[in-house]
């Protein structure tokens, strides 16, 4: 926002991390307590909870006044019975698992992993999520992911719901464990059509091809001819779906070039930029050049 509004960044794609990161909790606790889901979604009845929309550009952002209105409106939940009359369940003992790919060093996650706290305090349950330090690769992260749902699913323990990211196949065998296992289960960030492939409650999320095709809409609209995607995650499906609806879009502009897909290491700022430039030409102008980040 901050970005769009000082005029560096034309317009904006948000999937809302935040709002990821508190639906989840707040679904599953109201399934766990009451056996109801939410309603399907009009726009979208195969159970997918959109969290991102048109891009934001100057014309459409919210002044700091309402972005900070529609904190202080967010409902208040009292977690207890019998305090201040409040007529809601006792949830102290609901056990809520959380499984995603996010790592430490990626600080797109830091907003779900707040918004996910946040949602269980103020849902008075149990939390009960780690965040993984970071992997060599796709599949050293299913497999730190395939330990944790065992250990919520299998057991004498198990949670109560679950809500969980598919980054890949390599995750998909025990998510479907623990499905059998009878435990609700919520899809988050990446994994929508294995949400519906495995007949789960829900995918909240956006959907990446359309977020990347959209993207590239607006940048050929402004003037871009030859275009980069940045996959800041490689082997996580939710970026390269994302990159090819973006690669899509060229189509409808005949002259405008989609040039590569380029894997970039966000946590190391100085490698990021010397992949980007090394991929663009780092010499001459970059006037025409579009960027998907």
């Amino acid at each position: 926002f901050n970005g769009i509004r000082n005029g560096s960044v034309s317009f904006g794609m948000s999937q809302q991390k935040y709002l990821q990161g508190m639906l989840p909790v707040i679904f599953a606790t109201t399934f766990v307590t009451t056996g109801k889901v939410p309603a399907v979604p009009s726009r979208n009845p195969n159970g997918i909870y959109l969290s991102n929309g048109t891009p934001w550009t100057s014309s459409r952002l919210p002044t700091p006044a309402e972005r900070q209105q529609c904190i202080e409106d967010s409902f208040p939940v009292c977690p207890t019975v019998g305090q201040n009359g409040c007529p809601c369940f006792d949830r102290s003992s609901i056990r809520i698992g959380g499984v995603v790919h996010g790592d430490t060093a990626d600080s797109f996650w830091d907003n779900f992993f707040a918004g996910a706290a946040v949602s269980a305090k103020d849902m008075g349950i149990v939390l009960d999520m780690q965040r993984f330090e970071p992997s060599a690769n796709a599949a050293a992260v299913a497999a730190k992911m395939n330990a944790e749902l065992a250990r919520m699913c299998t057991g004498g323990n198990p949670v109560d719901a679950l809500f969980v990211s598919i980054p890949n196949a390599g995750v998909v065998d025990a998510v479907a464990q623990c499905r059998d296992a009878g435990i609700p289960i919520i899809v988050v960030n990446s994994g929508a059509s294995q949400a519906e492939d495995l007949d789960l409650q829900h995918f909240i999320g956006q959907l990446e091809f359309t977020a990347g095709f959209q993207a590239a809409e607006e940048l050929l609209k402004a003037g871009m001819v030859r275009g980069f995607c940045l996959n800041h995650s490689p082997g996580v499906q939710a970026l390269t779906q994302r990159c090819e609806g973006f690669r899509a879009a060229f189509a409808t502009t005949p002259g405008a070039q989609f040039v590569a897909e380029v894997n970039v290491n966000p946590s190391n700022v100085n490698a990021y930029i010397s992949t980007v430039e090394t991929a663009v030409g780092a010499a001459g102008t970059w006037s025409g050049n579009g960027f998907l980040l």
